[in-house]
């Protein structure tokens, strides 16, 4: 739905104190000469006035868009066109809005003349950096008149707003025996050995990690042999996702927090296609517990990340404190932006009766609790930062 709002913004106050000083002069002094140029001046105003009417009228703004669906850190072409529907020419026009500053040279708007019935077109390649609701179909348009007389400020808005969903990326990929960082995260731990079973042996493949070796059958076949694994079914992974906003008040551009929300919603899809449950809490004002089992609620999983930002107040090591009721004893997946001493004290405890935990973080304090011994008893630390220098273009 589109509404438009166009109103005079200023008259140029030259010419009107010219105009003036004309018509005082006219009608003092009389004569042919003096009428003659303050026809001249009423003409020119004339021009403007029609031309103006005809400017706000006959503008006319489109945005085409490449995609149906957009995600954080994609590249996006976008096409706006900007028309003149009526009989004179623009010469002077500024348009404005969000879009622009998506672009990568981050310029307000675009300044252009556009010909009678002329069409101006412009390509835009942007990234979407978070995820949420855009209104890129917006703009303020500023038109000068060809004397510069008066000038014209047209709004118009445009209430369809474009969603971005956080990025998904093919976790299959970054478990697979070529990233071999990630994958030993969680084969170190037996996570995998955990949530899969073994489906059938093949040859090893160069680049196959070592640790899916079967040397026994290795040993019979006189070649080596790998371990396929498969997802076992009605299995279920419990994620707690920290969506703490104290984390994240040096983030003022919201990467961190969208790194974890991304790394956050690969993991469950990646889940889903293993045929994983994932049980979610949520670490926010409003806590959530949020179970997934099917595509469609991984969809309205995403609905709900575009439209929520981190805004928890709970400290996240008491949010899992709180949570160690209903842990069982399936895996679990910790994400948050920062490992701290008391996080680490929680796990300590928890580590007694869980045994499969990994914890993504993005930072970690300087503390005297022991985070070695931790990694070495049990819980499986993945710093994001090492695994965005995945050479392979898979990274976060």
């Amino acid at each position: 739905m589109m509404k438009i709002d166009h109103r005079v913004n200023k008259i140029n106050l030259k010419f009107a104190f010219l105009l003036l000083i004309t018509s005082i002069y006219a009608y003092i002094q009389g004569g042919v000469l003096s009428y003659t140029i303050l026809y001249i001046f009423l003409s020119i105003f004339i021009i403007a006035i029609i031309t103006s009417i005809s400017y706000y009228f006959s503008i006319k703004v489109n945005v085409e868009l490449n995609e149906d669906t957009f995600y954080v850190k994609d590249n996006t072409n976008i096409k706006l066109i900007v028309s003149n529907k009526g009989i004179f020419k623009i010469p002077y026009l500024i348009i404005k809005g969000k879009l622009f500053s998506l672009n990568e040279d981050k310029y307000e708007g675009e300044a252009m003349s556009i010909p009678h019935f002329g069409v101006s077109e412009y390509s835009y390649c942007i990234k979407f950096k978070v995820r949420g609701n855009y209104d890129l179909k917006s703009f303020t348009i500023f038109i000068s008149d060809i004397f510069n007389i008066i000038n014209i400020k047209k709004q118009i808005k445009n209430k369809d707003t474009i969603k971005v969903y956080p990025k998904i990326y093919d976790l299959e990929k970054l478990m697979s025996s070529k990233n071999k960082f990630y994958e030993n995260a969680f084969l170190k731990m037996g996570l995998l050995e955990d949530i899969y079973s073994i489906r059938e042996m093949r040859e090893y493949r160069e680049g196959d990690n070592l640790k899916r070796v079967n040397w026994k059958v290795s040993a019979k076949a006189n070649k080596l042999v790998v371990k396929n694994y498969d997802a076992l079914s009605c299995k279920e992974v419990i994620v707690l996702l920290d969506m703490n906003e104290s984390i994240y008040e040096e983030d003022s551009m919201s990467l961190k927090e969208e790194t974890l929300i991304d790394i956050c919603i690969s993991w469950i899809m990646y889940s889903l296609n293993q045929n994983i449950r994932v049980k979610l809490y949520i670490n926010a004002k409003n806590e959530e517990a949020i179970s997934v089992k099917s595509k469609e609620d991984f969809s309205n999983l995403m609905e709900f990340f575009v439209g929520n930002k981190s805004d928890g107040v709970r400290e996240y090591n008491k949010f899992i404190a709180s949570k160690s009721n209903e842990l069982r004893n399936n895996p679990i997946i910790m994400i948050t932006g920062k490992v701290t001493g008391s996080l680490i004290r929680s796990l300590s405890k928890i580590n007694k009766d869980k045994k499969n935990i990994t914890v993504f973080y993005l930072d970690k304090e300087h503390t005297k609790e022991d985070f070695e011994n931790l990694s070495i008893n049990g819980i499986s630390f993945v710093d994001i930062n090492l695994m965005s220098k995945d050479p392979h273009g898979t990274s976060f």
